[in-house]
């Protein structure tokens, strides 16, 4: 897996993920953004659409890092993802997200 940081748009820090999000990349994830979160960034847009795969372990750190922006006050923004990940993207009004880009 690959995180990019592509920089500032507006008040939130840009990041591209490509690649895999699984059980032995997803620790990467979660501690990349922690490091933003504790520099004091604390929005995130995240682009997907270079990712290719995402198992229950990525969801699993997508969500805890929601949890841990939402203790901060912040928010996580997610663009759209490819046919084969999104299926796996999709979460009822109830899961702890602050809410997708592309609605």
């Amino acid at each position: 897996m690959k995180i990019t940081n592509t920089g500032k748009q507006k008040d939130c820090l840009l990041i591209t993920v490509e690649g895999r999000m699984d059980a032995v990349t997803t620790p990467e994830f979660e501690q990349t953004l922690g490091g933003w979160i504790d520099e004091g960034e604390i929005r995130f847009i995240v682009d997907f659409t270079g990712l290719d795969y995402i198992s229950s372990a990525g969801l699993r750190g997508i969500l805890t890092s929601v949890k841990r922006l939402k203790a901060e006050g912040g928010e996580l923004f997610l663009l759209p993802c490819t046919v084969q990940s999104k299926r796996y993207l999709k979460f009822p009004d109830s899961a702890p997200l602050s809410r997708s880009m592309n609605q």
